[in-house]
Order: structure tokens, then C-alpha cells, then sequence
């Protein structure tokens, strides 16, 4: 298990290492006025290495640039985030490691605006039309990433979107065609 953290400012996500020179104080923040958001990602792995996306904590905290000095609200971790600020975070996640936002815990994509919760393999063949053995070999090479309970793989319907778009599945029987560069 391991945390990273980021700093969203507007709409642009930076190192959250960019506070280390901030002198900051502990206090409440005012909701009204800008604020920038620091996030906390936990990240697990599972016996099979694995990683999900497993806890998302998101802190206030408004600043000066020019000082170098802002408040950081610890005693009320946000609950809810603006439309613009979660499609940012969802982002960030699914290009830092996409298997990662497959396999979220369902509260962190809930927090980030996509909160259908996971949906059983062959379930989720019905609905996209697909042959179940070609999600199944996906999911056991690896190219589909998938929630394991057990012997189960539990999967969340826009995964299969994604995995479609990333060309790591194909809508009939068989490997997906090699791209050439």
C-alpha cells in the first residue's frame, strides 16, 4: 500500500511537492473563495500484484502563490467535488494506471462522479453484446482489468468502454488485431 498526492490548481494537476517551501497553518477554509485541492490516492495491491485505486482523501486549501502561504482545512476533508475538479482527478487516475481506476473502490469513484458499482463478467457480456469468452480471456491475460471475489470477476460497464477504446478488446471472438506503427 502506498499514497500518492496532488495539487489541483484550476485545472491543472501538479506535484503535490510544489507546497513543501509553503509556510501552512491548520484552519477552516472559506468555501466561497478559490481554493486549491490536495489530493491523497491510496493505492493496494492484491496477492496477484494487482493495484486498485482503494481511498481517496481530498483536503481544502486556499493560498497566496506570491507568499508562499495558505490555509489547509484537515478537520473537513471534502465530500463532494465540482463536475470539473472530478473529471480532472478521473483523469489523472486513469492515465497514471488505468488497471489502477478499473479495479477503484466504488467511494472512490463515486467521489470522482462515476458511481455505478461493479457488475458480474458475464452480466456485463449481455449488456455490451460481447462473447463472454472473450471478456473472460481478457480478464486472464490481463489486457481487461477486473475486481476478483473469489473465483468471480466483477467488472464496472465503462471499463469495457475504455478497453474497447484502448483497442485491448474487440467486439468478436479472438485476439485484437496488432496495430503497426
Amino acid at each position: 500500500m502506498w499514497v500518492e498526492s496532488v495539487l489541483v490548481v484550476g485545472d491543472q494537476i501538479l506535484d503535490a511537492a510544489e507546497l513543501d517551501d509553503w509556510q501552512i497553518t491548520v484552519g477552516a477554509c472559506d468555501l466561497a473563495a478559490p481554493r486549491m485541492l490536495l489530493a491523497h490516492v491510496t493505492v493496494t495491491e492484491d496477492r496477484a500484484s494487482c493495484a486498485a485505486y482503494s481511498g481517496l482523501t481530498i483536503l481544502a486549501l486556499q493560498g497566496n502563490h506570491a507568499r508562499r502561504t495558505g490555509v489547509i482545512d484537515l478537520a473537513r476533508p471534502l465530500l463532494t467535488l465540482p463536475a470539473s475538479a472530478q473529471q480532472i482527478l478521473r483523469n489523472w487516475l486513469i492515465e497514471r494506471r488505468w488497471p489502477a481506476w478499473a479495479r477503484a473502490a466504488l467511494s472512490v469513484r463515486t467521489l470522482l462522479g462515476a458511481a455505478e458499482g461493479p457488475i458480474a463478467l458475464a452480466e456485463a457480456a449481455r449488456q455490451w453484446m460481447l462473447p463472454l469468452a472473450t471478456l473472460s480471456g481478457a480478464a486472464l491475460a490481463e489486457r481487461l482489468p477486473t475486481i476478483r471475489v473469489g473465483d468471480r470477476h466483477l467488472i464496472y460497464h465503462a471499463t469495457i468502454g475504455e478497453a474497447l477504446g484502448r483497442g485491448v478488446l474487440q467486439p468478436q471472438r479472438g485476439r485484437p488485431r496488432q496495430r503497426r506503427a
